[in-house]
């Protein structure tokens, strides 16, 4: 499976190595892995320009 960074979507860290966890960061990620389960179709749309990040996500 790849995963993917939503662009202009600003949510709270959960895996940063000097942030640490941040408030509501495990809500925002557990809300967003049950919105992406229970979806019957997911299209996903490249912006111009760059399609990856430095660590292999989708952009």
């Amino acid at each position: 499976p790849m995963t993917f960074r939503l662009l202009l979507v600003d949510t709270p860290e959960t895996k940063h190595p000097k942030k640490g966890v941040e408030k509501y960061g495990p809500e925002a990620s557990a809300f967003t892995k049950k919105m992406v389960e229970n979806a019957n179709k997911i299209e996903v749309e490249f912006d111009k320009g760059q399609r990856t990040d430095k660590y292999g996500r989708g952009l």
